[in-house]
Order: C-alpha cells, then structure tokens, then sequence
C-alpha cells in the first residue's frame, strides 16, 4: 500500500480534531474505586506511562516544524504538535478526573509507576535528540526515526493497544476508552507522516529501527504483554516493507 502523501496527510488530520473536554469522564470517576485493586494497578502503570509520554512529545514536538523544509510537511508537524498537546491535556484530565491525582502530583506518582526505562526513553533520549535537532535541523530524520517511527510507532502504539484491550475487558470506563481510541486514531496518521518523511529522506537502516524497537519495547517492562509486543513489532516490519532502501551506514541516533 503506497505511503500518504503530506497533502493527503493534513487532510485526515483536520477531519480528526476532537476535543478532550468534550469526552465524559463522569463515569469513570464512579466506576474508578469498585475495580479490583490489581485491575486498577495494571491500568494505573499504563495510564503513567502516558501521562509521561505524552506531556514528553507535548514538549519535544515543537522544534519540528520549524526544521522541516517543505510546506505541507511544516503544516503537518503544526497540527500534530497540536495533537499531541491535546493529548497531554486529556491524560492529565484522567488522572485528575478520574484517578484523583490532580498535577504535579500525578507525574509524581506516575514516574513511580514506571520502570525507570521508559523515564530515561522519555526524559532523557527524547529530549537529548530534540536538543540535537534545534541545533542542526538537516537531523529531521533522525529525530523522527526515534520520535515518529520508535516513541510513537513502537512504544505509544504497542501501549495504547494494551490499556484499550484491558479497558475493553473492563467495560466500566467509556469515558477513558473513547479518548484513548480517539488518541490512537491520531497517533496512526502521526506514524504515517513519519513513514513518508523518512521513505523521503531516510534516518537510520532497518536493522538498527528494529534493534531500537525490540529495546524500546522493553521500557514498558510488565505493563504490555508479550502477543501485543509482537504486534507491534510486525506493524513496525509492514511499514519498513513501504519505505525506500536507507544506506545502511545512516545512524539512528
């Protein structure tokens, strides 16, 4: 399946836009206490980790567009940026609303949810690789290798897999999985768009996106499930199917 253009791109984007106020939580807040305490850990480990990864690429997205050099590409990485503050909103929204963890409290609590793994992925390579970009922005590609096609393609969306599927087998919480859907649905065109900026310009050779896959994957220690692992990593193998040969000798970071 060929890959979407930038034009086509920004076009699904702004059908997409939703807005996280707009999703009721009020069921959630009640249903919250009655789960049982290791079905409300397990989601708790999730929920933190994208309270973290999201107020992370919040922060990290704003030096892209500036470095892109084609129009629709700058116009893409605006909307996302604006996508993923929306985001950030809504995961601080559910651990306020319906955790009652109002911030900064939450992030607190959250970065003891976590393995320290997925803190150094997030709070460490992320923004390192950012800094990177604001000093040579010809360093897009690489920074959406890691951003794009490993935090997004790999981590959020292996992540966002587990807690839909566990929100699903709950059934109690239809505010939490309505935004969570709607967060996956826009993190798919995010992927997309960094499919086609790297099929266009490259940013590191497949083997080394799937050893940077495979590592990243294990940030999320317990919390995601080995099948769901798998899953991600075959979806990361269909997308380096659609992209152009890289030189092997291009690094990833």
């Amino acid at each position: 399946m060929p890959l979407a253009t930038y034009p086509e791109l920004l076009r699904i984007a702004e059908r997409a836009q939703w807005s996280e106020e707009a999703v009721d939580l009020e069921p959630d807040r009640a249903a919250w206490p009655a789960l049982g305490r290791g079905v409300r850990e397990a989601l708790e480990a999730l929920l933190a980790g994208f309270l973290l990864g999201e107020q992370a690429v919040a922060r990290d997205i704003a030096a892209f567009p500036a470095a892109a050099r084609e129009r629709h590409l700058a116009a893409c990485l605006t909307v996302q940026e604006g996508d993923e503050r929306r985001h950030a909103r809504f995961m601080a929204r559910v651990h306020e609303r319906v955790l009652g963890e109002p911030a900064p409290a939450a992030l607190v609590a959250a970065r003891a949810r976590v393995p320290a793994a997925l803190v150094e992925l997030l709070d460490g390579e992320l923004p390192a690789r950012t800094a990177r970009l604001l000093d040579a922005p010809a360093e897009l590609p690489q920074a959406a290798a890691l951003y794009h096609g490993i935090v997004e393609g790999v981590v959020f969306l292996a992540g966002q897999a587990e807690l839909i599927e566990r929100l699903e087998r709950v059934d109690r919480l239809p505010g939490l999985l309505d935004g969570v859907r709607r967060m996956q649905r826009d993190e798919r065109w995010h992927v997309a768009l960094g499919a086609r900026l790297l099929a266009e310009h490259g940013g590191g050779d497949d083997d080394a996106m799937r050893r940077a896959a495979e590592s990243a994957l294990g940030a999320w220690g317990d919390a995601v499930s080995d099948p769901v692992r798998r899953w991600a990593l075959a979806a990361l193998e269909r997308r380096l199917a659609t992209q152009a040969p890289r030189p092997s000798s291009r690094r990833l970071s």
